[in-house]
């Protein structure tokens, strides 16, 4: 996934914001290929991250595509 040396490089350099956006970015990725348990791990990742650091607006972001992944594992709302 071409998300991924961005969101190895932002760990290194701690930059938490972007950090939580290369998961989101990851997350739709793996959603896309039908990676499902992957894409649910890296969007819980980012929706975390997200609720610790207090930005509600990027948080409301991820929780859409969240809620793509879980319909798609068949979840119900």
């Amino acid at each position: 996934m071409y998300a991924e040396p961005s969101l190895a490089m932002l760990r290194e350099l701690s930059i938490e914001w972007a950090i939580g956006f290369a998961l989101h970015t990851c997350a739709l990725g793996m959603h896309y290929a039908g990676d499902l348990p992957q894409a649910y791990a890296l969007i819980r990742e980012s929706i975390a991250l997200f609720r610790r650091l207090r930005a509600e607006g990027s948080l409301a972001e991820v929780l859409i595509t969240f809620g793509k992944v879980a319909l798609a594992r068949g979840e119900q709302a």
